[in-house]
């Protein structure tokens, strides 16, 4: 047998139920024993000392009484009610009997809705709908803060035109070209680019192509947050392509090897099975079932020709190939006549060390000369120390010939993407945060000469690494390389992705292994 309680409320003329005290007068009375069956039925009237007067005029509880009484065809509920009805003076019991009848099993559960319904719609005023809820209830309810970014991530907020410095001096020679190259990439990496790529005004008068930027691309303002806080300028250097003296066999006075991908050099790539690892790139030999790291700088120059690398060309001067390995590309002028191209094509996967910040830190050289030209000068004027302090830089990049260079200042040298870079339109930058092919708008106002201009993300290096971390290709030859040299300035980013969509700035990748 199974027993339940229904309690159903008639409420009128009940007090305004604005605190939480209020509320607890509307809960059922607890139960009171039997009455003296002599006292008055009357239950029309209440008596007025009665101290729930003013809240209850009838206060009826009905309790069905189930039971499940088995026969011959099955088990059958039946329902018997019981009504108790309030009294004159304390509660008094009258009890009714009612008709067996069916009641679904589903009913039961309606009995308690309804009490909880009628109970919350006895709390309702006119003025003010109050709640019946426990005083904790009633404190504020305080926001959880906002989720501040993480260090070493970026971001990007959306900005306007009128914002970026020197929109309205650009000449965006070459600029558009740089873009073109770059949208193989970017319709294939991201399907918002397909259309704009299809309609690239790279041939149209400089106000249409503008016109274009402005209405098809969106500029984000680029924040770089660190454990220190948070910054919207990056440093930028420069680079360029070189121009060294070479020979094509050795030669007494070309001595210095310009080696290819040695055949014993491995790459561990293992992006299909952690894609989070799609930017690194471990770089090692094979000892046994072992891979350990490969030879170092210091190690290669040492064994000289016992290295099993091919050698494509001989160089002429040790600081000359030097930074060519920086640089990881150049032209060669030929000793049997012409001029050559190589590029970058793999190094041994130790990481990139500054020379010229080991002079700084030894107090060999003053900040301010720590340049291109400043260190090539130190290295000249101590020949002793050369050899050493260039194996302090562990890396070694080996490089591939290209087609032979044009005088056209669009026929770069191939970057990170695979396409020839165009010079002053073509950055190098991080690819953990930025993605390659990106156009960006880049302000640098103490720089050699200052810059504010679009860009294109064409090339990455070993030693760019940050969220806001650019380099600058200046061009080929002796001018470009002294402005190169002398670059050395913050500069803010601006990211122009396509309008109504979100720009894919990249968040806390591992390190990439490029070196140029």
């Amino acid at each position: 047998m199974l027993r339940s309680k229904t309690i159903a409320f008639l409420h009128t003329n009940t007090p305004h139920c604005t605190d939480p005290g209020a509320c607890d007068a509307l809960r059922p009375p607890p139960r009171r024993p039997p009455h003296d069956p002599n006292q008055h039925r009357d239950h029309e009237q209440l008596d007025p000392s009665h101290p729930h007067r003013t809240i209850l005029h009838a206060f009826v509880y009905t309790a069905p009484i189930i039971r499940h009484k088995p026969n011959r065809l099955g088990t059958r509920t039946v329902i018997r009610r019981r009504a108790i009805e309030p009294q004159k003076g304390p509660f008094r019991q009258r009890i009714r009997r009612f008709p067996p009848q069916r009641f679904p099993r589903t009913r039961r559960f309606l009995a308690p809705l309804l009490f909880v319904a009628t109970a919350l719609t006895g709390c309702q005023t006119a003025q003010q709908p109050p709640l019946c809820l426990p005083e904790t209830a009633h404190a504020p309810i305080e926001q959880p803060p906002a989720p501040k970014p993480v260090p070493g991530t970026l971001t990007a907020q959306p900005s306007d035109w009128a914002e970026l410095p020197g929109t309205a001096h650009d000449t965006l020679e070459g600029a558009l070209t740089a873009l073109a190259r770059a949208c193989p990439t970017l319709s294939n990496g991201y399907r918002e680019w397909q259309p704009l790529c299809a309609g690239l005004p790279t041939n149209a008068p400089l106000p249409e192509q503008r016109a274009w930027l402005q209405t098809h691309l969106q500029p984000w303002q680029l924040t770089a947050h660190t454990a220190d806080g948070q910054r919207t300028t990056g440093l930028l250097t420069g680079y360029f392509e070189p121009v060294i003296a070479a020979s094509r066999t050795p030669r007494p006075d070309y001595p210095f090897p310009i080696h290819a991908p040695p055949p014993d050099l491995v790459t561990v790539a293992l992006e299909s099975v952690v894609p989070a690892t799609r930017h690194l790139r471990l770089k090692g030999r094979l000892v046994g079932n072992r891979v350990v790291p490969y030879y170092s700088r210091g190690e290669i120059i040492a064994m000289g020709t016992r290295f099993p690398a091919p050698v494509l060309f001989w160089a002429k001067d040790p600081l000359d190939l030097f930074f060519l390995h920086i640089q990881g590309s150049g032209r060669l002028r030929l000793a049997e006549g012409g001029e050559a191209r190589i590029g970058y094509a793999d190094h041994n996967g130790h990481p990139y060390r500054s020379i010229g910040r080991l002079l700084v830190a030894r107090g060999e050289l003053p900040l301010e000369r720590a340049s291109l030209t400043g260190i090539r000068a130190w290295l000249e004027t101590h020949p002793h120390a050369r050899d050493a302090l260039l194996a302090e830089n562990p890396s070694y990049v080996f490089f591939r010939e290209l087609p032979p260079p044009s005088s056209d200042p669009a026929d770069g040298p191939v970057g990170a993407l695979g396409v020839p870079l165009v010079a002053q339109r073509s950055v190098a930058v991080d690819p953990r945060f930025l993605p390659l092919g990106a156009p960006l708008w880049l302000y640098a106002p103490n720089a050699p000469q200052p810059l504010a201009q679009l860009v294109v993300a064409l090339d990455t290096g070993g030693a760019i690494q940050g969220p806001l971390r650019g380099d600058f290709y200046w061009g080929s030859g002796h001018a470009a390389g002294a402005r190169a040299g002398r670059t050395k300035a913050d500069a803010t980013w601006w990211l122009l992705w396509p309008r109504g969509a979100n720009p894919p700035v990249t968040r806390n990748a591992p390190l990439a292994a490029t070196a140029r």
